[in-house]
């Protein structure tokens, strides 16, 4: 099947069925933010001030970013322009899918290009973050082709960054297999390059997240930006096993988001708290254990398509950033801050058990 057709079927596949962890949870119940009812501030849900904050050298409204979902199909240029409409509209980031299905470099078919291009054309005053997978990188760093590749990701949509996705687990259940020999040479001249550029990179996993050790060995190789993405939303196992792959036991491996948050965290990083955030609640969670900010697909994805079909509710998506943007606001007010920063200094919250005993692991 064609890297194309792979990207519709996902998104379908992503939309219309049950994709996501059910006995494994992302953990952030476990945060337990400490009420505080004497915030010296007058509130609205419409003042931004409380959740404005800088990202990429841009200033946002709200710590929240959408995820990296789709493109490469005709059929996505659609979802791309309304995910950009919408970043736009509400001056957030926004990352692609992976950009290999429109880069020549790659083999790829530049007739999908505009898919991604609609993301630079509509979402002009944001971030904007485009993507490229680590296996395939490695393979394009054995063909001496990986900064040809780079600099065709970050072209394709003036990025302002670029996410490099790892995500082993998901390509061993879609093929039996996945090529990571040479991955520390490939992420050292991936790192090297960002460096040249100045294209800052950000290291993403797409629903496992990330251990101490891995992030360890990240930081020791430069990196300073990390997407956990964790365990507790979208489980690509399964999204793969719809498509005849086979998990087995493996359908929910993965560190919850909370300890990948609290791990990174640890390790000096920069981070974006990604996998399973489905409110305000939880972004305003991943702040306070030291996320810079937090970023939904799957959420985001279905409010666009409440149907569940390839049928856009532009006005739905509206509704639910709209709702994210209070919760965050209401969030950080009620827990005695007056923005995102006072949030972090203040640590104002307690962890309860299951997330405790992850953090006994250094």
């Amino acid at each position: 099947m064609s890297t194309s057709s792979r990207k519709i079927e996902h998104l379908l596949i992503v939309l219309g069925k049950d994709v996501e962890y059910r006995e494994k949870t992302t953990l952030l119940e476990c945060v337990e933010i400490l009420h505080d009812p004497l915030t010296d501030a007058d509130f609205s849900v419409d003042d931004e001030s409380f959740s404005r904050t800088d990202f990429l050298g841009f200033t946002i409204s709200m710590p929240f970013m959408i995820g990296a979902m789709t493109g490469g199909h005709p059929d996505t240029k659609i979802v791309n322009e309304l995910l950009a409409k919408a970043a736009e509209e509400f001056r957030i980031p926004i990352a692609t899918g992976s950009v290999k299905a429109a880069l020549r470099s790659m083999g790829g078919d530049p007739s999908v290009a505009d898919s991604y291009i609609v993301v630079k054309e509509v979402a002009q005053s944001v971030p904007r973050i485009s993507n490229l997978g680590l296996e395939d990188l490695i393979i394009m760093n054995e063909k001496g082709k990986l900064e040809d590749a780079l600099t065709e990701a970050v072209d394709l949509i003036d990025a302002h960054a670029i996410q490099i996705h790892i995500n082993p687990l998901q390509e061993i259940v879609q093929k039996g297999y996945v090529k990571q020999r040479g991955l520390e040479k490939t992420l050292k001249k991936i790192y090297e390059r960002s460096e040249e550029s100045g294209v800052p990179v950000i290291i993403k996993e797409v629903g496992s997240g990330f251990s101490p050790a891995s992030l360890n060995k990240l930081v020791g190789l430069g990196f300073k930006r990390v997407d956990v993405e964790g365990a507790g939303g979208t489980s690509r196992a399964k999204v793969e096993e719809y498509r005849g792959g086979y998990a087995g036991p493996y359908a929910e491996r993965g560190i919850p988001t909370a300890a990948s948050i609290i791990y990174a965290v640890r390790a000096g990083m920069n981070v974006i708290a990604g996998g399973g955030i489905r409110n305000g609640l939880d972004v305003v969670k991943s702040l306070i254990l030291g996320a810079h900010l937090a970023a939904a697909a799957l959420r985001v994805l279905r409010a666009l398509f409440p149907k569940r079909t390839l049928e856009p509710d532009y006005e739905n998506l509206r509704d639910f950033l709209t709702k994210m943007a209070h919760e965050i606001r209401m969030g950080i007010f009620l827990s005695g801050a007056r923005n995102v920063n006072e949030l972090r200094l203040r640590q104002n919250y307690v962890i309860k058990p299951p997330l405790i005993y992850y953090l006994q692991r250094t």
